[in-house]
């Protein structure tokens, strides 16, 4: 009876095992499409092509990565291997670094530069219709409540004490802190890579283990491995994606002249509104001054 009963399963099995290749073979070639749509698309003017395609794009792309995740097994160790230890080591690196990179900005300082520095991107003009967003710029009281009350919500992320409410609103904190720099300056990559794992980590079970959620709550159901390894991978992936497009942006930009800053005309002109801001100080006429006398 049982060796008529493998005999059945394993034509089941073949069959089964052929249409998810299948599967995962038409969803990479659906993710290879999408992103050459997305990477034509960002070599396009302004208009509505440009948005209709990336639109096209996003669509296909959320399609086959859908796909491609459902069709993969990520509790096998030969693919991600991830553990609950390995996901809440990547929740403290990412609060860690997210709460010094807080820290070590002077935000409040912003509300005194003048408002030729920002940048008029596209992305700017989204966080304008924010209810309060001017109103914030302007004050350094409330820039300096936004930074603590971020750089408080992240140290409990890393923690791990009330984990996702603190790293949903400490990544939107962080989120807007990094926007208002980039405005007044040029869209660096340094920690943009910690905005997209800040907002991220909230969806995944990250207080398993090493948290005070998990102390506190004993009884707190263990994920199960596929949720644990889909999460460790979901974080790869921001980070390959981003630093991917961080380099073809550089190539798109400059090309192969790699002594050539693709930012340097905007920090330039960014730089040198601050520059005449400034010039009425009598200390910063006094340190120019003294730096021309030491010459």
């Amino acid at each position: 009876m049982k060796v008529r009963t493998n005999r059945l399963d394993k034509p089941n099995r073949t069959t089964s095992e052929r249409h998810r290749r299948s599967l995962l073979a038409a969803a990479a070639i659906a993710l290879g499409g999408s992103l050459l749509l997305l990477l034509g698309a960002g070599w396009l003017q302004h208009g509505v092509s440009k948005m209709a395609i990336s639109g096209l794009g996003a669509l296909l792309l959320i399609g086959a990565l859908t796909g491609i995740f459902r069709t993969l097994d990520f509790s096998t160790p030969r693919l991600v291997n991830g553990t609950p230890p390995q996901l809440a080591w990547i929740r403290i690196l990412v609060c860690l670094m997210g709460v010094i990179y807080t820290v070590i900005e002077d935000l409040p300082a912003i509300a005194s530069l003048p408002v030729g520095m920002q940048s008029n991107y596209q992305f700017w003009h989204l966080l304008n219709m924010l209810p309060g967003y001017s109103a914030l710029l302007a004050n350094p009281n409330l820039l300096g409540i936004l930074q603590w009350t971020t750089a408080a919500l992240l140290f409990l992320g890393l923690i791990g004490f009330q984990t996702r409410a603190a790293l949903f609103l400490g990544g939107v904190g962080f989120l807007l802190i990094e926007a208002i720099l980039r405005r007044y300056t040029y869209f660096f990559h340094s920690g943009l890579v910690l905005v997209y794992l800040t907002l991220l980590l909230p969806w995944t079970p990250c207080a398993a283990t090493w948290s005070f959620d998990r102390s506190l709550n004993p009884q707190m159901r263990q994920p199960r491995a596929q949720s644990v390894g889909f999460s460790v991978y979901a974080c790869f992936t921001v980070m390959a994606v981003i630093y991917l497009l961080c380099g073809l942006s550089k190539m798109r930009d400059s090309g192969l002249a790699l002594g050539h800053s693709p930012v340097s005309a905007h920090s330039v002109s960014r730089f040198a509104h601050l520059a005449v801001h400034l010039s009425g100080s009598r200390s910063v006429r006094e340190f120019l001054a003294s730096s021309l006398l030491e010459k």
